[in-house]
């Protein structure tokens, strides 16, 4: 077996794809699968198990529903105003000798 057949089956790219794909996993998935688990369950004072409970609390309740409506507009105004710069913005390339 000659050196580059043995190249060609180990690529040290895999290596670096491998290294990444674990720190995501890592950094990553794992804080977001801690938060999902923690947002359905409840605390064993209350019966513990999961449950629906904590987002019937978060979208019911009065101090939070101002917060709610205030993202929602605020995110509307924003991804209606993202549309219309980059249609602009791609009419320009599109059309023009903009590079």
């Amino acid at each position: 077996m000659s050196s580059d057949e043995t190249s060609k089956k180990f690529d040290p790219s895999f290596l670096v794809w491998a290294t990444v794909a674990v720190a995501l996993l890592i950094l990553i998935v794992n804080p977001v699968y801690y938060l999902v688990q923690e947002s359905f369950l409840i605390s064993e004072e209350e019966g513990g198990g999961w449950t629906l409970q904590n987002f019937v609390i978060a979208f019911t309740s009065e101090e939070h529903l101002i917060p709610i409506y205030w993202t929602l507009i605020v995110s509307i105004l924003v991804g209606t105003l993202s549309l219309v710069v980059g249609a602009i913005l791609a009419w320009c390339v599109s059309r023009t000798d903009i590079p």
